[in-house]
């Protein structure tokens, strides 16, 4: 079952938000990613995200991917609410990255950029309160 709040449209609402509230970070995130498109997994949400460095974007038909990070919306929501860490989450198995060592480095920049940000954001955290509502009356045990 697909949530209709998806991961998608969470994300493309909170770099919105970034963009706005911290236009220095978004464009340092948006300036990692350029060269690291990037393919993220949620449990059945497949999110491939790109730069051209100056705006971060979802594509539907990104074919080619630097660096693939797959992970379940409970890990999802535990990092972006600071109740979890990056690094201790992969070193704990609870989200699997594969990639090239640079493009790994791009995108764990990009990632911690992002959780500071979205862990100190209201409305980073009120999307994804609404992101974890829509999963608890879906399929998903958050």
């Amino acid at each position: 079952m697909t949530s209709a709040v998806s991961l998608a449209s969470t994300l493309v609402q909170a770099l919105a938000a970034m963009r706005g509230q911290a236009p220095v970070m978004y464009a340092s995130v948006s300036a990692r990613l350029r060269d690291a498109p990037t393919r993220m997994s949620v449990d059945d949400e497949i999110i491939p995200l790109t730069s051209n460095g100056a705006v971060v974007a979802l594509h539907d038909h990104l074919e080619t991917f630097s660096v693939h990070v797959d992970t379940d919306r409970r890990t999802l929501l535990d990092l972006a609410t600071g109740r979890a860490e990056l690094v201790a989450s992969i070193l704990g198995d609870r989200v699997f990255v594969a990639g090239n060592i640079a493009s790994l480095v791009a995108v764990d920049g990009a990632l911690a950029l992002f959780l500071s940000w979205a862990i100190r954001s209201a409305a980073a955290q009120t999307l994804f309160q609404q992101y974890r509502d829509e999963g608890r009356r879906g399929d998903h045990a958050c």
